[in-house]
């Protein structure tokens, strides 16, 4: 305003870009103005015109609509990580749109209170780290062996079932200033034991636990114990068992499987009358967008597969293969693009 010297922005398009502005709006649209003005100097009968010129940088910002890690939901054991989640951009064949500059999560848990600390941007639950998202918005998910504690002192399934922790977050991104609105999504972890049990039945000796008087207190202390393969509690009395021929078969056993992870553990596969997809096949890495892969290595390209989630979008239709059920794939050294460190499998190979 030529009157009062008050800036507007203008109704038409920008036609300059903001270069270097402490690079966080770098690209954006805007540019400097120059304005001018005429200051009088000295008294009414000496009056002195002087110019005056004052630099302002303008900027028009173009934030990002939208936030995603192309992921909706993932699984992690005690002991183990994923990939590294990374932050996609939702517009990337354009350029000059704002990325957030801070992060920051929300969580509600199934079990215990989640904790996001702004400060170093950590996620913890119970006390123990799990959760730590970087500057440039990737997160890392990594579920520390002193969760063990955690699990350890859960209610124990009726069914011998592995315990899990089930994490509701919502991440969000957001932008330098308060006047524009954070951008969010939704992610869904489930934070797995890493000690499995088994029910079995066989003939067994069985030694009783006096001290441990519920079901959950019988599982911990066969699961502290290095000398307890299986566990039994029925009405109100806990035992240790260990195999003994000739004594009486006893049901409702439940067997120690430790190191029980996607990343530790192999699948016995029977496919009938296709002997050679049949075999073990073991995990080689996890794909950010289908969970654990497996490979059965054979004695030719032919005969190694790998057995992998399906997804629709990334396979497009195949039939009689629904989506998120496993399918299988040979092996093609030629196309085939294979990154278990980034969470990345490009498979070619015929199905």
């Amino acid at each position: 305003d030529s009157n009062t010297g008050a800036l507007s922005a203008s109704q038409e398009a920008p036609t300059g870009g903001v270069t270097d502005a402490a690079d966080t709006w770098k690209n954006q649209a805007g540019g400097v103005c120059v304005v001018s003005a005429t200051e009088i100097v000295g008294s009414e009968d000496a009056a002195i015109p002087e110019p005056r010129h004052s630099e302002v940088v303008v900027v028009k910002p173009n934030p990002w609509r939208s936030l995603s890690y192309g992921i909706e939901a993932l699984s992690v054991s005690v002991g183990d990580q994923v990939p590294v989640l990374k932050v996609l951009d939702p517009e990337p064949e354009t350029s000059g749109s704002l990325k957030p500059t801070s992060w920051s999560m929300a969580c509600t848990s199934s079990y215990d209170r989640f904790v996001f600390d702004d400060v170093i941007s950590v996620g913890w639950l119970a006390g123990h780290p799990l959760v730590e998202i970087h500057e440039d918005g990737s997160i890392a998910i990594a579920a520390a062996e002193s969760l063990d504690v955690v699990f350890g002192a859960m209610s124990a399934p009726d069914n011998g079932d592995r315990v899990e922790i089930v994490l509701t977050c919502t991440v969000y991104g957001r932008f330098p200033g308060s006047s524009i609105p954070p951008v969010s999504t939704s992610l869904r972890v489930e934070l797995q034991d890493n000690v499995c049990w088994v029910r079995q039945e066989f003939e067994a000796h069985l030694t009783a636990q006096p001290d441990l008087q519920s079901a959950t207190t019988c599982r911990t202390g066969c699961r502290r114990d290095p000398r307890c393969s299986h566990w039994h509690f029925d009405q109100g009395s806990c035992s240790f068992a260990a195999r003994r021929a000739g004594q009486q078969k006893v049901d409702g056993l439940f067997a120690k499987v430790t190191h029980c992870t996607d990343s530790s553990s192999c699948l016995a596969v029977k496919i009938p009358r296709e002997w050679y997809m049949s075999g073990k096949y073991c995990p080689v890495g996890r794909d950010t967008n289908r969970g654990m892969v497996y490979l059965l290595n054979g004695t030719t390209h032919r005969r190694t597969l790998y057995l992998v989630q399906h997804k629709r979008e990334m396979d497009g239709p195949i039939e009689g293969c629904d989506d998120g059920k496993y399918l299988l794939r040979e092996r093609n050294l030629q196309s085939d693009v294979v990154h278990p460190d980034k969470g990345y499998f490009e498979l070619k190979g015929i199905v």
